[in-house]
């Protein structure tokens, strides 16, 4: 099978016939940040691997010192200078990054994540949607989206988007969107 080559990503398999495969965040000089190419390779790597015959679990981890910190700020400023709408924009950027993390639960594959050092905020999104989370003792967890915010307020919001459809409808356990899965965080940690 030919392995496709990736910017953000790498696949290995560290033992031939035993099917794990590793699914690396590889930009560790940006402390692997999620950039508008990670959400396009990311769905990609996960479909190769959930097709692969040979693949029977996959380990989601980071290479360097952290797991992931979060979405690469440059790229927000880069699309909000570059588009004449730059709120539509930011949508369409944010929509995709959520495709990605929806593309954990598309995988058939059980996928395990493997956290170490940083795991900040849509890092937390992509680590609470796979089917296993492991963490080293140094590992350090933040969601600053919440700051400032009252518990209440962000059960009111988590609230409002079941009302509004948000809430998983397949039978899986989970919830959908950024705070449905803080919300599956907080509620199995």
């Amino acid at each position: 099978m030919v392995e496709e080559k990736y910017k953000t990503l790498e696949v290995v398999e560290k033992n031939p016939k035993s099917g794990v495969f590793h699914l690396y965040l590889n930009r560790p000089r940006q402390r692997n940040a999620l950039t508008h190419d990670f959400c396009t390779e990311f769905p990609k790597a996960l479909y190769a691997l959930d097709h692969n015959r040979d693949v029977n679990v996959i380990v989601l981890s980071g290479a360097g010192d952290h797991f992931c910190s979060g979405i690469d700020i440059s790229q927000l400023k880069s699309i909000t200078q570059s588009y004449h709408d730059a709120g539509e924009s930011l949508r369409r950027q944010i929509l995709a990054m959520q495709d990605s993390v929806t593309a954990l639960e598309r995988c058939r594959k059980p996928v395990i994540a493997s956290t170490h050092g940083a795991c900040i905020g849509g890092a937390i999104d992509i680590v609470t949607a796979c089917d296993l989370r492991y963490c080293m003792e140094e590992a350090f967890f933040s969601v600053k989206e919440v700051d400032g915010h009252s518990t209440h307020t962000v059960s009111i919001v988590i609230e409002r988007e079941r009302e509004e459809g948000g809430g998983d409808d397949s039978g899986s356990g989970r919830e959908r969107g950024s705070l449905g899965i803080l919300f599956n965080f907080l509620e199995f940690e």
